[in-house]
Formats: structure tokens, sequence, C-alpha cells
């Protein structure tokens, strides 16, 4: 009983620290740096980080996120099931997977202030895809192990991008405030991804969960197509980048 209602639960949670993180954002943070008598210098207002592309970048974090974490509830019984191995077995395999994916952060990071944000986070949705229909689709371990190593591939690429695209839009004085509205949809999402994955696997099966997770990425690369027709590819220059130039910035 217990472990069929976590996924609810997490969902719920994840929307009640949202909401909470939104109000102290909007009301508790400034009020209590009001009493203590820190704030010396002239802010903004909260409001005014608020925009259009603020909006359209949450929602892409948020089903990002959703998407890689829906992939989740299905590897022990894709290990059971699909796979005839155990979990133990199962995550001998996966381990070098993992680990040939995290050495790529770095590089990810560095990709994506080369290029700009938008074609790294694209690329991250192709690779998850590409990923997860491989893993639907085959029995062998050899090749699940290799798309699974292309999933965490795909992530790997989209976590730098989404970070760096929220803090190109975060004014030195909030940076703050959307680092933790970043962390706090993340959040969300690792609630909803699993809840959906698991209700997936329990309806269907395993190899269903991995194209239900391709769906998702698939959504967000069109969400992310669309974000860099309206907004651009291209990284936002930074005015001292302009300057070491002696050429103006672009916006």
């Amino acid at each position: 009983m217990l472990v069929e209602t976590v996924p609810n639960s997490l969902f719920i949670i994840g929307v009640v620290a949202v909401g909470g993180a939104l109000i102290t954002g909007q009301v508790g943070v400034p009020a209590y740096r009001r009493e203590l008598g820190m704030v010396h210098e002239q802010r903004p207002p909260l409001r005014s980080v608020l925009s259009k592309r603020l909006v359209f970048l949450s929602a892409l974090i948020l089903s990002a996120t959703i998407g890689i974490s829906s992939l989740v509830p299905a590897i022990r019984p894709y290990g059971d099931n699909v796979l005839d191995i155990s979990f133990a077995q199962l995550t001998v395999f996966l381990i070098p997977a993992v680990v040939a994916g995290g050495i790529l952060y770095v590089p990810s990071g560095h990709l994506s202030d080369r290029i700009g944000r938008t074609i790294p986070l694209l690329l991250g949705q192709f690779l998850i895809i590409a990923g997860a229909m491989t893993a639907a689709a085959t029995t062998n371990i050899f090749l699940a192990a290799a798309a699974t190593a292309v999933i965490f591939s795909g992530h790997v690429q989209q976590v730098p991008a989404l970070n760096a695209s929220m803090m190109d839009l975060a004014p030195e004085s909030y940076r703050g405030t959307l680092i933790g509205w970043s962390v706090a949809l993340s959040g969300l999402g690792l609630a909803i991804g699993p809840a959906l994955g698991g209700a997936v696997v329990d309806a269907y099966d395993a190899p269903m969960a991995f194209r239900t997770g391709a769906m998702v990425a698939g959504f967000t690369a069109v969400l992310t197509i669309a974000y860099g027709l309206v907004y651009g590819y291209a990284r936002p220059a930074h005015p001292d980048e302009g300057e070491a130039e002696g050429t103006p910035a672009e916006g």
C-alpha cells in the first residue's frame, strides 16, 4: 500500500514545494532581508525579472526533467522482465555507462558556452529519444547498456544548458532567486516524472515507459526549437566580453 501511494505523495510534495518556493520568493525573503537591515542597495522589484521568456524557460526545465526522470521506474522491471537479469547484474552493466556520461558534464557546459544554450539542449533531447527507443526495442544487455549511455549523455547535455539559460536571465540582485526557482522546478519534475513512469509500467510494461519518456523528450525538443526561434540560438554576449573585444555587446 505504501509503495502504491509513493508516486502520488511525491507529486503532492513537489507541488507544495514549488508553491512554497514561489510564495517565499515573492513575500518571505524580501521581508526577512528588510527586517535584518541587510538591504542597503536599490534593488528592482522581484516582478521585474518576470517575463514571457522566463515562463517559456520554466516550461522547458519542467518538461526536460519529467522526460528523463520518467525512465527511472522502468529500470528494475526492464531488467527483470525484458533482459531477464537481476537488478544487481543490471547495475553492474549500467555503472560504466553512467560514469562515461558523467565525464561529459564539463565538456557539455563548455559546448553550451561556445555555441549557445539551445543547440546542446536540443541535442540532449535527440540523444534521450534515441537511447530510450533503442532500450525499448532490445533484449540484449550490451545494447541496452549502450542505450543507457546515450540517454545519460543526453541528460548531461541538457543540464548545463538549462542552468546557463536561467543564469542568462538573472540580474545580479536576483541570481539566487532564479537559481532557487530552477531547482524548485527540477524538484517538481523529479516528482512528476517517476509518477508518470511508474503509472505506465503498472498499466503496460517497461518498454512502454521508455517510449513514453522518449515522447516527453520529443515534446521538449519541440519546445526547444520554438524557444530558439523566438529568442535566438546564440549565447547572449556578456558586457565584459563586448568591452574586451572593443565592440558593443549584443543584447
